[in-house]
């Protein structure tokens, strides 16, 4: 289109698509543009490596201000959730890529030991795929001691969800190549990250110290992981 050459243009892209036919059209419109923002290097290399060279990296910001947040023992008492529990969160909006059924999965392959340790921590509003009650029913099936707040959430309900985190658990697809925002917040809480293997949010996640890591779209690898986690914290 003429007009990306009418004025200087800055993009802002989230991630780098899979699939030849997208990239002959990510590189047809990055070659129109002036710079292209990434924010990971991880995507940035991707970009390298299919020959666009005008892009740069500026890291995924944090926008949040946890200042006034409770502790997390604090927050725990105010949840009801013993200190002797290790609190998994998945969090923000559930749609399909980012694979919650494949974290509900994985609590089939663990322990009754395992998961009587566990407060699995949902919260977050449905986009897509599963519904309210899909999970509450594979809760059940699976025999998860499952904190469910299955709505879109306030900013200081957001970030009290965060900072009541043990760790956060990110079981996105393949198909899902974007950074998360729920995990820059992690980072920025310290909280530690279980993340897929070799893919962008591993990258960023063992960037700052932060990373666990599971083989991809694999509920058994992922229940391997929370079950090395858990014992590794009596």
């Amino acid at each position: 289109n003429k007009l990306l050459s009418r004025n200087k243009l800055i993009v802002t892209m989230h991630s780098c698509p899979n699939g030849y036919i997208k990239h002959l059209l990510l590189k047809n419109f990055c070659k129109r543009v002036n710079v292209v923002i990434v924010n990971s290097d991880y995507i940035r290399d991707k970009y390298l490596s299919l020959g666009i060279k005008n892009v740069v990296t500026i890291s995924h910001p944090s926008f949040q201000d946890y200042s006034d947040i409770l502790p997390k023992g604090e927050l725990k008492k105010k949840y009801g959730i013993p200190d002797d529990k290790i609190v998994l969160s998945a969090l923000g909006g559930i749609r399909a890529d980012k694979g919650l059924d494949i974290l509900l999965e994985s609590f089939n392959y663990l322990s009754k030991s395992i998961k009587n340790k566990i407060v699995l921590n949902i919260a977050g509003g449905v986009i897509d795929s599963l519904t309210e009650d899909d999970i509450r029913n594979l809760c059940e099936i699976f025999e998860i001691n499952a904190r469910l707040n299955i709505r879109f959430l306030t900013e200081n309900e957001f970030k009290e969800n965060v900072a009541v985190s043990d760790y956060m658990v990110f079981p996105y697809r393949k198909h899902m190549t974007a950074n998360s925002g729920p995990m820059g917040e992690a980072i920025v809480c310290r909280v530690p990250c279980i993340v897929p293997y070799g893919t962008n949010l591993a990258a960023v996640a063992d960037y700052y110290g932060a990373a666990f890591t599971f083989e991809q779209e694999n509920p058994k690898s992922l229940a391997k992981v929370i079950t090395d986690i858990v014992i590794s914290n009596p």
